[in-house]
């Protein structure tokens, strides 16, 4: 189904003779998703929250079809139930575990102005690690053959360097999209035209990155370097140098903040685990960097969560 990137020709589908890893990550995402947004619902922010869904699968859809169509970016292995040919409901679906525990921990750890949208960013990175890391060697998806240049020509371990900045800009931008139209408890109509802003926004502000990365790489500057420097002083630097801080709006000593640790266990100990259950073969540098970064994220929740409280 995926030897090659041509348009799709079919849509709202289940595939035949659906791997059984592909089965698998299908329940660990629904699982966390479910988590998600049951804590949404429990929460004292209920309808915040859910605005934070609701914009983020209304933002994930167009961001995947459009990566996978327009841009040709890379292409999912077939899950238990496919939108289009090449985009698994699964991998639309992980945008609202990854964004939404990343939100709210930079909501609980990092809510100055010049750091929440960086502190996102950071997250992202941090969180999404071991499954982005591991996709391509595990055929989860494919990514576009390096060899026909673009933005994902630089590799490290078959992982393009730009997916990595990608994952950062898109949680910055979400962030700041999400401060900009300032939800607050508003009604259906006001939720619903705050949605298509942050649709329209978040993009915007993520190619704040992408832009200057692509036309310094134009002048002959390696995309290594590029993202390197980009990460480290766009989303480590501020976080180093500010002081945390919470949200001052919002009520975060809640008896639900274990449904959003538990959700990202869940999630780490799975793909952390998979080599090992499955037998799988990867780089070993590059399952360690993806433990570490497990490592870290699940240490941030737990702090964000328990240990800094107010």
């Amino acid at each position: 189904m995926w030897e090659n990137f041509n348009p799709p020709k079919r849509i709202l589908f289940v595939p035949d003779n659906v791997r059984s890893d592909m089965k698998e990550i299908d329940i660990v995402i629904f699982i966390c998703s479910f988590l998600c947004l049951t804590h949404a619902i429990l929460s004292t922010e209920r309808k915040r929250n859910l605005f934070i869904c609701f914009s983020l699968i209304a933002l994930a859809i167009p961001t995947e079809l459009a990566s996978m169509y327009f841009a040709s970016t890379h292409c999912h292995a077939d899950a238990s139930f496919m939108v289009r040919d090449c985009s698994s409901l699964n991998s639309i679906f992980f945008y609202i575990p990854w964004i939404y525990s990343s939100i709210n921990l930079a909501e609980r750890l990092f809510w100055n102005k010049y750091s929440f949208a960086s502190a996102v960013g950071f997250f992202n990175i941090i969180t999404g690690c071991v499954y982005e890391i591991q996709g391509p060697t595990f055929k989860w998806w494919k990514y576009t053959d390096s060899d026909i240049g673009g933005p994902f020509k630089e590799r490290a371990y078959g992982f393009p360097v730009m997916a990595i900045m990608f994952h950062a800009a898109f949680g910055f931008g979400f962030a700041l999209a999400l401060r900009f139209v300032n939800f607050q408890k508003e009604s259906f109509i006001s939720f619903i035209y705050k949605v298509f802003g942050i649709i329209l926004l978040a993009p915007a502000f993520a190619q704040c990155f992408t832009i200057p990365i692509e036309q310094l790489v134009a002048n002959g500057v390696s995309r290594y370097t590029c993202v390197s420097l980009s990460l480290f002083l766009f989303f480590a630097f501020p976080l180093i140098f500010t002081k945390p801080e919470q949200n001052p709006n919002l009520n975060f000593k809640s008896s639900n903040n274990w449904l959003i640790f538990l959700m990202i266990f869940i999630f780490h100990s799975y793909f952390v685990s998979f080599k090992w259950v499955h037998s799988k073969n990867i780089n070993s540098d590059a399952y360690t960097f993806s433990v570490c970064c497990s490592l870290c994220s699940l240490i941030a929740h737990y702090w964000g969560y328990f240990v800094f409280t107010t």
